[in-house]
């Protein structure tokens, strides 16, 4: 039963990290974003993401590009961050 709960564990925190690996393309591009907005939080982290999209419209466009691409946000998603820019 114990190793059936560790095996089981072990399984969830790979699924979990694989979740979160950032795409090398958005690590690049958003490099400037991360340490101009999020740098206190760690790298493919869900905190990271949520002060990402928190940030939204102030994201470059290279890092918004970049996402796209990723399948992080939609085209929809960006537009709204542009169309909301004061």
């Amino acid at each position: 039963m114990l190793k059936a709960t560790a095996l089981a564990t072990a399984t969830l925190s790979i699924v979990a990290s694989e979740a979160l690996a950032v795409d090398p393309a958005v690590r690049d591009a958003c490099r400037n974003d991360y340490f101009t907005h999020c740098s206190a939080h760690p790298l493919d982290s869900e905190a990271l993401r949520s002060c990402m999209r928190a940030v939204g419209v102030r994201l470059s466009p290279r890092c918004l590009y970049a996402l796209i691409s990723a399948g992080e946000i939609t085209k929809a998603d960006k537009r709204r961050a542009v169309l909301a820019k004061p």
